[in-house]
């Protein structure tokens, strides 16, 4: 994949808690500002806020999304350290309670219910994975709580079916888009045979759906789909079944873990053809198998970018760096 700008990384998670925090004042009668340095103020309209103001914080911090959510959870902690450092809401301090989805949309919805029903939280920032947030999403509308994921694409996150009462949102585009985009780079390459891999679930099919279509309306043809089960010990015959298609492209949707491993297993069956991935497989940890990043070399993706000559994007990125000693993650 192309390498990143500095300042093209994602600030999700930061700008998730900044508007919860907006969201939270709200509620208590106060109404929140940040200033272009950074600060918070907050002045009293209406009824006095609790003493501590607690907001949620739900993502994949174990699993196969466990190294991007851990830096999902520094962009949180970000936030509130400048806030609280800014005066709080109010006087009143901000403190993250903290769930980990595992990487599993039923842990997703336990720790959704513990946070909200145990710890008495009225905001969530997540989930990450859209299987997560899209689990997570009727006990949400049902409590009435508010979940802003960083990082859901899924087009079914924009269903009224799955969200009725409007109490889910996120700060990132729909697959409705990035299925176009991936499409359009292999139409601009030239490619007009392709096969998709896509991990197996919404994330993965809702990607897949787009890209077939849009792939197809451009003349492209989908020489087969694989769902491939992250759980899975190897991916071999899979990747035997991709060689035998003998595609230019193969169209990828992963996580980083369990795509690390696909790779390593299409390297080792010959596959040749170039890989175009979605943003799931941004990490890292991608690169930490020299054969799996050697693999890689030449790749193609797609990623939702921060527009660098953004002020806030740039304060952003240095004080993550100033806190953490390193830049942010995609999200």
């Amino acid at each position: 994949m192309a390498p990143r700008s500095k300042l093209g990384v994602g600030a999700g998670v930061w700008v998730a808690v900044i508007i919860i925090v907006a969201i939270v004042a709200a509620s208590g009668g106060y109404y929140v500002g940040l200033s272009q340095g950074g600060t918070t103020e907050a002045q009293p309209t209406g009824p006095t806020l609790p003493e501590t103001i607690k907001i949620g914080v739900l993502l994949p911090l174990s699993g196969d999304l466990g190294a991007v959510g851990q830096k999902m959870l520094k962009g949180a902690q970000l936030a509130v350290e400048q806030i609280n450092k800014a005066g709080g809401i109010a006087g009143r301090p901000v403190e993250l309670v903290v769930g980990d989805t595992e990487t599993n949309p039923e842990k997703a919805a336990s720790e959704a219910q513990r946070l909200i029903n145990v710890e008495g939280v009225k905001v969530i920032i997540g989930a990450a994975a859209s299987p997560s947030t899209l689990a997570v999403a009727p006990i949400a509308n049902d409590a009435e709580v508010v979940v802003i994921s960083p990082s859901s694409t899924s087009p079914k996150i924009s269903d009224p079916e799955s969200d009725p009462d409007n109490f889910v949102f996120r700060v990132v585009g729909s697959d409705s888009l990035q299925g176009m985009a991936m499409a359009a780079i292999a139409n601009e390459l030239g490619y007009t045979t392709a096969a998709i891999v896509v991990i197996n679930n919404d994330y993965g099919r809702g990607l897949a759906q787009v890209i077939n279509e849009t792939f197809t309306e451009m003349g492209g043809q989908i020489l087969g789909v694989i769902e491939y089960n992250p759980a899975a010990g190897d991916y071999l015959t899979d990747m035997e079944q991709v060689k035998a298609w003998n595609p230019e492209v193969v169209f990828f949707v992963c996580y980083p873990e369990s795509g690390s491993k696909l790779l390593k297993d299409a390297r080792t069956v010959g596959v040749e053809a170039k890989w175009i991935a979605a943003e799931g497989i941004v990490d890292p940890s991608m690169f930490e198998d020299p054969e799996v990043a050697e693999y890689m070399v030449g790749m193609y993706g797609t990623q939702p970018h921060s527009p660098a000559e953004s002020m806030f994007h740039q304060m952003f990125v240095q004080a993550h760096i100033e806190m953490f000693g390193e830049e942010p993650g995609i999200y």
